[in-house]
């Protein structure tokens, strides 16, 4: 992650996504348990820091030598690009919906929901040039979303 993460971030950057729990009363999805509490140790061992966004989800940062080292560990196990893949994906979804719900003539909700991840969506569009398709997402899907992500993120 580039800028820290949100929790729902992490749990499906980590996996597939689909041991989450849904909120009966809200419908968002709640990271599984085991996922928290490995989340939340490292938060007790100051690995990762807790902050809270300005919409009051909780953010998730690392420094930069923990960061470092959490790559090294991922290219020493030969995961580093299915993460880099994940990451990737679930950035461009995240984008892409946003679009669709047309947060790009809204710059207030680009600001408050879109703006801490400045830096994730530049790593995935960046990812997504690397990899293609193999991301899944059509050049045409790419080539549309980047025009409305290019003035965003300059």
């Amino acid at each position: 992650f580039v800028g820290g993460c949100t929790l729902d971030a992490a749990e499906r950057v980590m996996g597939d996504g689909s041991w989450g729990i849904r909120d009966a009363d809200e419908g968002a999805q709640i990271p599984s348990p085991d996922i928290l509490e490995g989340l939340y140790a490292l938060v007790a061992h100051n690995l990762l820091r807790q902050e809270e966004q300005a919409d009051g989800e909780p953010r998730l940062t690392m420094l930069e030598l923990i960061h470092d080292f959490a790559r090294e560990q991922l290219v020493a196990s030969g995961e580093l690009d299915a993460v880099a893949d994940a990451h990737a994906a679930f950035y461009l979804a995240l984008a892409a919906r946003a679009v669709a719900d047309g947060a790009a003539i809204e710059p207030a909700v680009w600001q408050v929901h879109l703006d801490p991840e400045r830096g994730n969506l530049r790593a995935a569009l960046a990812r997504r040039r690397e990899r293609g398709a193999a991301i899944g997402m059509t050049d045409d899907e790419f080539v549309r979303l980047r025009a409305v992500l290019d003035p965003f993120l300059r």
